[in-house]
């Protein structure tokens, strides 16, 4: 199935993408919820809901986290755009060990 991804702006979504099926003509909408999720801490060792995705006509079955993400080390240092494309990130930096691991996984979102 090839398909064609268009960027969207709605006013009450902060980023959306429409999604076009060339074999069927189909189309299915994801849009990124604004004030959703969680900032991932160091104590965190379980599930965090990062992010909330609004899904209309398709089922979102991978993610891939790419570049762009910041971070804030326990020392209070800021490291900008840090590329989680491999599904982490390790470092040092002025001695400190940095390593941020992610998996991306969809879950059905309740409402509440």
């Amino acid at each position: 199935m090839d398909c064609q991804a268009d960027p969207l702006r709605q006013p009450k979504r902060s980023f959306g993408t429409r999604v076009k099926c060339e074999e069927c003509k189909l189309e299915g909408y994801i849009y990124l919820v604004p004030g959703h999720g969680h900032h991932l801490e160091q104590n965190h060792c379980t599930d965090v809901p990062l992010m909330l995705f609004e899904c209309d006509g398709i089922v979102p079955v991978q993610y891939y986290f790419e570049s762009g993400w910041s971070a804030i080390t326990t020392s209070g240092r800021r490291i900008n755009n840090i590329d989680l494309i491999c599904q982490g990130y390790e470092d040092e930096i002025d001695g400190e060990r940095i390593a941020i691991i992610v998996e991306a996984k969809f879950l059905p979102y309740s409402g509440r």
